[in-house]
């Protein structure tokens, strides 16, 4: 695997650098969040406190006002529509230490069809150093990144066989099932209070993992055991990035967060995609004190690379050099089950 350290990924660590000395010189009051919520933070659900939130994604002609999703004219196979639904749960297992679960099931369509996809992820985020209400809060996020997808397919004109050519009239079409990647991820964050309203983190991410199918073959067609071939391989992914909370007033909050992706492949690709932009925007209302609900957006420069690795091989890099995005709305709600 080719794992270099270069310009770009530079340039992403002293702005990284440069978020956290903000946040080591700044000299404020500790942080005012209602919930954990969807944005990277430091900060620890309350020792046996469950929060959940229910989360409805979805995209298409009617909600594109601004064109996000980029529909390039007579470009096959590009992303259109999307659906989905997501499940998170955040608890305290204790004052130091927090587990997370998320889980999301999203469908996506293509020229060709659907492709559904779940994602799950299992971690636990706990305290690294507490310096203090007036200093950052800073913690570590261990845990395990799954996606899941199905539907995915290849259509056929010609096959080569025993060094013999034929062309297939009407074209055939291989669906693929067990299409997957698993990563180890590994989080940094730095949290604190900066102004009275205001809120900021920065954070690291590196992760590492692989891509593989359940599908196998032996017949000797030229064609499938390349697609065989390009659907398994190493990947490794760096995340830097920053979040940001401004209180708008005792019940009104809007959040952002902002990811800088590199990306390593054990795979060559001809013109690779290696880097990504996303930001993520949240409008959210409290309800009472135990519940909230919100609208969000999410805008992605290059399509899903780094979010779902076994989308991006030989056969699709050329399509992940589109922005595309989405939105959501959700409600969260926080139970305490002791004092």
């Amino acid at each position: 695997m080719n794992l270099r350290f270069d310009r770009d990924e530079k340039v992403a660590m002293k702005t990284l650098y440069f978020f956290i000395l903000s946040f080591v010189l700044c000299s404020n009051s500790y942080a005012f969040l209602n919930s954990l919520g969807n944005h990277p933070t430091a900060f620890m659900m309350p020792k046996g406190q469950l929060e959940s939130t229910l989360t409805h994604y979805q995209m298409n002609s009617t909600l594109d006002l601004l064109n996000i999703r980029d529909l390039t004219p007579n470009q096959p196979d590009v992303l259109g529509n999307m659906k989905g639904n997501g499940l998170s749960l955040k608890f305290g297992a204790s004052d130091l230490f927090t587990v997370l679960y998320d889980r999301k099931k999203n469908n996506y369509s293509y020229t060709r069809g659907d492709v559904g996809i779940t994602s799950e992820y299992l971690g636990v985020k706990y305290v690294v150093k507490d310096m203090g209400p007036d200093k950052p809060l800073i913690s570590l996020q261990v845990g395990n990144r799954k996606n899941r997808g199905a539907g995915i397919s290849k259509t056929f004109t010609n096959v080569s066989f025993q060094n013999a050519n034929f062309v297939l009239n009407p074209s055939a079409k291989l669906q693929f099932g067990g299409v997957k990647d698993q990563a180890k991820t590994y989080m940094l964050v730095a949290s604190k209070q900066l102004r009275k309203k205001l809120m900021g983190s920065a954070f690291v991410e590196y992760s590492f993992g692989s891509v593989r199918s359940e599908l196998a073959s032996n017949i000797p067609i030229t064609q499938l055991s390349s697609i065989l071939d390009v659907l398994s391989y190493k990947t490794r992914k760096r995340d830097f990035g920053y979040s940001l909370h401004y209180q708008m007033d005792s019940k009104n909050m809007l959040s952002m967060d902002y990811h800088y992706t590199l990306m390593d492949r054990s795979i060559d690709v001809a013109d690779p995609i290696d880097v990504n932009e996303q930001i993520n925007a949240q409008f959210t209302q409290g309800i009472n004190k135990q519940s909230e609900w919100f609208l969000s957006a999410k805008y992605m420069k290059n399509n899903f690379v780094g979010e779902h690795s076994f989308l991006y091989n030989k056969l699709s890099a050329s399509r992940f050099d589109r922005k595309y995005g989405y939105l959501g709305v959700g409600y969260t709600f926080r139970y305490g089950y002791s004092n």
